[in-house]
């Protein structure tokens, strides 16, 4: 099937390799203002932008540039093209590399390209097999964002279903080809598999660089998010999250009259860390603290630091017995394992407090405030210990 209407494919490919360069023009330009960790892979999707519009400007000449430019150097310079797109994907969603899977299907298009045009030329079987190399390089993108292991966004199924369009067009090329075995008269002719392949070659790096950049913006939202709720050092949440957090779970422990639970726990001496080993040793201690608390902790349960030395740990569903035994575990966990801090073997304990919430709490840092007089009263009568608010009991 063919179209009959006057339609000059080569201006055509002339027009969408322009706007591939103006696409890479702007990339370059707003590409220092995303984030560092995005440069990477920004870097190889603006190689793929230069590299395709070069091909297919190439492929544009094609009577009046000798075949190994027009053809194998074109074919082999648009498969490069998604390759980059590939591997700037793969960067992208942390995703194995595989490089060399990409560089093997280059070399096959180049191949495909030389012999079915210098040594024989066979338009047909030459479309028919590139087809299928440029479908195996789509999928190759695809196969990158849904094998991340962040859940997957919108966009970033939107971008997935680019490549996969675009692969599934060049399967269904091909095996038009294989099946119908109709000659191709002339490579700029008006049938459906050619005015399908430029369109789709002019129309993915536009569609697709708009998808990146977007995937870009949606991660840097997400990042900032996560920044402003954490704590840089030990990465668990930070003292405005945890305040959030415990509004939110006090409200609902009082619809659903569940317990909530809460321990501020400190670490012993923890000056003395710093003033005899360093702040970088106190970092460390800092860091395996963490550790050790997220070790006893159920996954419905809140970690964070509020600042300095002290760790607030929130318990949803938690009777006061409950945090009694978990506070227990802590103590043990801390007094019977020495923490190596720059090759130095120390004995660090932690003191804490623990309360419950009651029917007197207004706010959440009025269970904030109880939990660290039982804590205070723990460092008082010695340090490595764990003392339940007085309005409850000890343990």
């Amino acid at each position: 099937m063919s179209f009959d209407f006057d339609f000059d494919i080569r201006s055509a490919i002339m027009i969408g390799a322009f706007l591939n360069v103006l696409i890479a023009i702007m990339l370059l330009i707003v590409r220092n203002a995303l984030p560092k960790d995005y440069q990477s892979s920004m870097r190889w999707w603006w190689l793929g932008l230069i590299l395709q519009p070069s091909g297919f400007v190439l492929i544009a000449l094609r009577g009046y540039a000798p075949p190994i430019f027009s053809v194998v150097l074109a074919n082999m310079m648009i498969a490069a093209a998604l390759a980059c797109f590939a591997i700037a994907m793969r960067m992208f969603t942390g995703v194995r590399q595989r490089r060399w899977y990409a560089f093997f299907l280059i070399m096959c298009a180049g191949a495909v390209a030389f012999c079915f045009s210098v040594l024989y030329d066979d338009l047909l079987i030459r479309a028919t097999l590139l087809s299928v190399v440029h479908a195996m390089l789509l999928g190759f993108a695809a196969r990158a964002i849904y094998r991340q292991e962040i859940r997957i966004t919108r966009v970033s199924h939107v971008l997935a279903g680019l490549f996969v369009i675009g692969g599934v067009s060049m399967l269904a090329r091909a095996l038009y080809h294989v099946i119908t075995r109709d000659p191709i008269a002339e490579f700029f002719s008006m049938q459906w598999p050619t005015v399908l392949t430029y369109g789709i070659g002019g129309l993915l790096p536009i569609v697709g660089t708009i998808g990146f950049l977007l995937m870009c913006t949606e991660r840097s939202q997400k990042d900032l998010a996560r920044m402003a709720s954490e704590d840089p050092l030990t990465g668990v949440y930070n003292r405005r999250a945890l305040a959030e957090f415990g509004v939110r779970e006090m409200a609902r422990a009082r619809r659903h009259g569940s317990p909530l639970s809460v321990i501020l726990v400190d670490i012993d001496f923890f000056k003395k860390i710093n003033d005899e080993l360093g702040h970088a040793a106190g970092d460390l201690a800092l860091i395996e603290t963490v550790r050790r608390l997220r070790k006893n902790l159920r996954s419905e349960d809140y970690l964070g630091r509020m600042g300095g030395e002290e760790f607030l740990i929130l318990l949803p569903d938690s009777n006061i017995q409950q945090a009694q035994v978990l506070a227990q575990r802590i103590l043990e966990e801390f007094a019977g394992h020495p923490m190596t801090l720059m090759d130095q073997n120390r004995s660090i304990t932690v003191s804490g407090g623990i309360t419950l919430l009651s029917a007197s709490d207004h706010f959440f840092d009025d269970m904030l405030r109880r939990a660290d007089d039982a804590m205070y009263t723990a460092k008082v009568l010695g340090r490595n210990r764990m003392q339940t608010d007085k309005s409850i009991s000890t343990i």
